[in-house]
């Protein structure tokens, strides 16, 4: 039996099939982004508009506050990033405070109960 040869790739042919395959992909993409692009607008519009109404309120207590470092982007940043360690060293002063008390109650429980325990043997 003879061998067949197999037949001769027709190149042309083989391209505009590739390019043909690679415009409808570009088509469906370019849909399917266009598609994405129009779900995704509502929640990043809210998204963005629930961002403004949070400046626009951390604003306006800087304001309230005096504006201390001028009514500028930078001046509420410094201001809210002072606001933030104030609160973080509140409740660090408060942790050990609790922790104080804690210790306080624990000795006089100690001091109670050896104080029964002496009473109780004499």
């Amino acid at each position: 039996m003879a061998e067949q040869q197999p037949e001769p790739i027709d190149w042309q042919k083989a391209g505009q099939q590739l390019n043909a395959g690679l415009s409808e992909f570009t088509k469906q993409m370019t849909t399917f982004m266009a598609e994405l692009g129009k779900a995704i607008r509502p929640v990043f519009d809210a998204t963005l508009e629930m961002a403004q109404h949070i400046h626009d309120a951390l604003h306006q207590a800087y304001v309230d506050d005096g504006a201390i470092y001028g009514d500028t982007h930078e001046g509420l940043m410094r201001w809210m990033h002072e606001r933030s360690e104030i609160e973080r060293l509140r409740a660090q002063a408060e942790r050990i405070e609790q922790h104080q008390d804690s210790v306080r109650s624990f000795k006089r429980t100690l001091a109670e109960k050896r104080d029964k325990s002496v009473s109780s043997t004499s």
